[in-house]
């Protein structure tokens, strides 16, 4: 079984980000691989992609998974992501895995995808040109991009939970596939930072509530994944994190 982390990190060499990911980010990336048979493949620069920058990471997987088999996984992991605990398992029963942020959406700082008939229809369809000729000039797609494509594909509002899958006419899948198939991991996967909470990463995030989902504290010692979510505005922050080695 080939096992993937992929990410992209394309920033300038006097980004602050680039020295927080060389330093910080990417070794706790290689010892997890290193522990788990993760290949780490890093896209380090532009690739010839005509759309914006943010879409090459599933696009890239998109590519890989044409030379890769049934089976074989590849987690998709934004740069300013930092791995928390070195023992979280990053293989799931479904062969689409999306990760709440703490606000409540869907978000491409992790995405894994085990490689299969279904996987590819669902890749091929968040990359479709057509929807994305169709979409492109809406004010979400310009503003979330691939993230807006996941709520395309899965068939669900902006807003709603993952409760409501296949209820849009977005999707080219029925309900009972993408019920069967995808997994709406939980905000553990995908910590962002809550404006209302404090910047001591001890006390813990809390994620926002809605009617579906009540608002709950994620725990400093239950977070598997912190995504800085832009990096540089809480570069600061960041520091806080690093402090701590991973569980």
């Amino acid at each position: 079984m080939r096992k993937i982390i992929l990410t992209v990190c394309a920033y300038d060499l006097e980004h602050p980000m680039l020295n927080l990911f060389n330093t910080h980010i990417k070794p706790r990336i290689d010892e997890y691989c290193l522990k788990h048979g993760f290949e780490f493949i890093v896209l380090d620069k532009f690739q010839p992609y005509h759309r914006d920058w943010s879409w090459a990471k599933i696009q890239e997987a998109q590519r890989l998974m044409l030379e890769m088999d049934n089976g074989d996984l590849i987690v998709l992991m934004d740069a300013d992501s930092i791995i928390m605990d070195s023992e979280m398992s990053l293989i799931f029963e479904k062969d689409i895995a999306i990760a709440h942020e703490t606000t409540g959406c869907l978000c491409m700082g992790l995405m894994a995808i085990k490689v299969s008939d279904f996987s590819r229809k669902f890749v091929d369809a968040m990359c479709d040109e057509d929807r994305h000729e169709k979409n492109k000039h809406t004010s979400s797609w310009q503003i979330w991009h691939e993230n807006d494509a996941i709520y395309h594909i899965c068939g669900i509002n902006w807003g709603e939970q993952p409760e409501r899958v296949g209820t849009r006419d977005t999707t080219p899948f029925t309900i009972d596939e993408l019920k069967e198939n995808v997994l709406f991991l939980p905000p553990e996967y995908n910590v962002t930072f809550n404006p209302n909470d404090t910047n001591d990463p001890t006390d813990g995030y809390r994620t926002i509530g809605s009617l579906a989902r009540p608002e709950r504290i994620v725990e400093m010692g239950n977070i598997f994944i912190r995504h800085l979510a832009g990096g540089v505005i809480y570069e600061p922050l960041a520091d806080k994190y690093f402090n701590y080695k991973m569980r």
